[in-house]
């Protein structure tokens, strides 16, 4: 890749910061805009690259085809803020195809947070812009030395300054680059935490839509990019245009109407079930259950503190909350423009922490909107800081208050320190792994991460395959790398090695059923597809490969399609292997029981170590972790010199 971009990449720029870029008349492919956008802001050269068929049939688009770029663009031991370092951020062939979840997108890189192989998904309205725009695909990589926003259009792209953008909240940049446009762009952009490289900041997407996950905000920080703005109107080509367009009517037809409730209570609707089933991420993972989740459920938030609901691009689902509330004897506002809290943030916040105050979490979700916060790693953080707090370990004099469970102004004030980089939440921005060795002692015995990413808000004591997924996931602490054990207690699903109904406490065959669905999540994130649309039973997995063959016109058969899943997964894994980074390991606390089903809620050594053992052998990884040359080979990523 280092070669594609001295020799293969056109020059466009010169040393001017405003380029119009010459079409290549690329779009020989069914399904794809056919160019990737490369902008180095070190020198100010913005070039493009046409985007191979042979790449595009074996890596889709999204997170695989950002490993490939990864893998092919850095070497090993590049320090993740660093000049080399470089961003991915992709869309896939179904983007723009008007399916329900069409409108998801992909940053991908060296996580700042854990050092590994990193990346992040996201909604909206981005996605189909940029693709609109003329390309799959943005490369950043170099760092500016001035603060710089990316300005894509049609063909069209810019570098200009974000000078007057630096230090602001992101739906004030979101508001001033339109204004300054004259255009509704669509805008990604970071807070001043990412701004000041908090390993935990995000990316923000129209305001309310985040990419969460890896601390990219850091790197965007880094790079000194606030923002990057697109607005297209190319018109992408389809191998059969008019049997797609029925087919994606049909498709999106049943999954609005198969999600009523979902579009009434949102993702929080599951607070109260997972609360009931022992499964809700409670005081730092010590429990499973939370007497008050009804006053955080997506019921109580509807009756409460709903304004709106909102969609992405062309879903019929409408699963977002918009909120507003205002508590005067707190001194709390919370306004619409950041939307409102979904399931991960109302539980980080909520249960995780004993809180049991809707207007506090959709404060703090919006405090982490504004600063470009990772909802998930920020209120494990602070629920590791309560817990050290309650040890002795941590004290008044170190936080600057005291830490209590279920405070709620003690929550949102240590919050807005991680956001500012102030006092011990200096600490806590740079993740839960750090915070722990920071202090010492016992105290890494609960944080709860895997491979340095925070855990998310779903407790795998109750879903035991999830928990071998935490383990292996590439990017780490991930839920939404695999299905969960609770979608097969009432389904099967071959075509994933799922043959059988599961119980959600059992370990037997878990380790195929993590392998297939990991496999195949990361297929759909290289589509790329919203999981709520695409996953569940929601859309048959024989329907995707039908939207697929019309949309492209490669004609995949089913094996190939899944193959190229298994290959993306397997490259991601390289690229940690790659780092000398090996750790598929569990975080102590879930070798702990559930007091709630203490018997069975607990995933025991012997259990783990039966699930990874058989996890490797179906992966074709050897028993020290390390992904054998036969395996390399027969998926086609012997290319790369590992």
């Amino acid at each position: 890749f280092r070669d594609a971009i001295a020799g293969k990449f056109r020059h466009i720029a010169s040393n001017t910061q405003n380029f119009e870029i010459t079409h290549l008349n690329s779009r020989n492919m069914f399904g794809y805009a056919g160019k990737i956008l490369v902008v180095d802001l070190s020198t100010e050269r913005i070039t493009e690259e046409k985007l191979e068929e042979r790449h595009a049939r074996k890596f889709m688009g999204g997170t695989a085809l950002g490993a490939h770029f990864m893998m092919a663009g850095i070497t090993d031991g590049v320090h993740p803020l660093a000049e080399d370092a470089m961003l991915f951020f992709g869309t896939g062939p179904l983007t723009c195809t008007g399916v329900p979840g069409h409108s998801r997108f992909i940053v991908c890189g060296k996580s700042p947070l854990t050092g590994i192989w990193g990346e992040a998904h996201a909604g909206g309205f981005f996605s189909p812009e940029l693709k609109k725009s003329g390309f799959d695909a943005v490369i950043i990589k170099g760092i500016s030395q001035e603060p710089k926003y990316i300005w894509i259009s049609d063909n069209h792209c810019e570098i200009r300054s974000a000078e007057k953008l630096w230090g602001k909240y992101t739906a004030d940049v979101e508001r001033e680059i339109r204004n300054e446009l004259g255009t509704k762009a669509e805008v990604l952009a970071i807070g001043p935490a990412g701004e000041n490289m908090v390993p935990i900041s995000n990316i923000i997407v129209d305001r309310n839509r985040a990419l969460g996950r890896s601390g990219f905000g850091a790197v965007m920080g880094a790079k000194k990019l606030k923002a990057i703005a697109v607005k297209g109107s190319q018109k992408i080509s389809w191998h059969d245009e008019s049997r797609l367009k029925e087919r994606v009517k049909e498709i999106a037809k049943r999954i609005g109407k198969n999600n009523e409730n979902f579009r009434k209570y949102g993702t929080a609707g599951i607070v109260k079930g997972l609360s009931q089933l022992a499964i809700l991420p409670t005081k730092n993972f010590q429990k499973g259950s939370f007497e008050l989740a009804e006053h955080i459920s997506g019921e109580k938030l509807v009756d409460t503190i709903l304004v709106r609901r909102d969609t992405c691009s062309d879903c019929t689902i409408g699963c977002k909350r918009v909120v507003k509330c205002t508590t005067e004897k707190d001194g709390w506002e919370v306004n619409e423009e950041y939307g409102g809290p979904e399931y991960e943030t109302v539980a980080s916040f909520g249960s995780l922490l004993m809180n049991s105050s809707l207007p506090a979490i959709a404060r703090a979700n919006q405090i982490c909107n504004m600063y470009g916060l990772d909802t998930i790693s920020a209120g494990v953080c602070i629920a590791f800081a309560i817990e050290a707090f309650e040890h002795g370990m941590l004290t008044e004099t170190d936080v600057g208050y005291p830490l209590k469970w279920g405070d709620a102004h003690a929550i949102i004030r240590l919050l807005e320190d991680i956001a500012t980089s102030r006092n011990f939440g200096a600490v806590l921005g740079k993740g839960v792994k750090y915070a722990s060795q920071k202090i010492g002692g016992n105290a890494e015995t609960f944080a709860v991460h895997a491979k340095g990413l925070e855990v998310a808000m779903h407790e795998p004591r109750g879903k035991k395959g999830l928990g071998l997924n935490y383990a292996t996931a590439n990017r780490g602490g991930c839920h939404v790398a695999s299905y969960h054990d609770t979608y097969f207690v009432k389904n099967t699903e071959p075509l994933l090695g799922v043959t059988e109904k599961m119980d959600r406490y059992s370990v037997d065959g878990k380790a195929r059923m993590i392998a297939k669905t990991q496999d195949f999540c990361v297929l759909g994130n290289s589509l790329i597809l919203c999981q709520f649309t695409h996953q569940y039973g929601t859309m048959t997995i024989p329907e995707i490969l039908e939207l697929v063959n019309l949309a492209t016109g490669f004609d995949y058969t089913m094996e190939e399609l899944l193959q190229i899943g298994e290959r993306g997964f397997m490259l991601q894994r390289m690229f940690n292997e790659r780092e000398g980074f090996i750790d598929d390991r569990l975080p102590a606390r879930f070798h702990e029981p559930l007091p709630e089903v203490p018997d069975k809620g607990v995933i025991t050594h012997a259990e783990f170590k039966k699930m990874l053992d058989e996890y490797y052998t179906i992966r074709g990884i050897d028993a020290n972790g390390r992904i054998k040359k036969q395996k390399i080979a027969e998926l086609g990523l012997d290319t790369y010199g590992f």
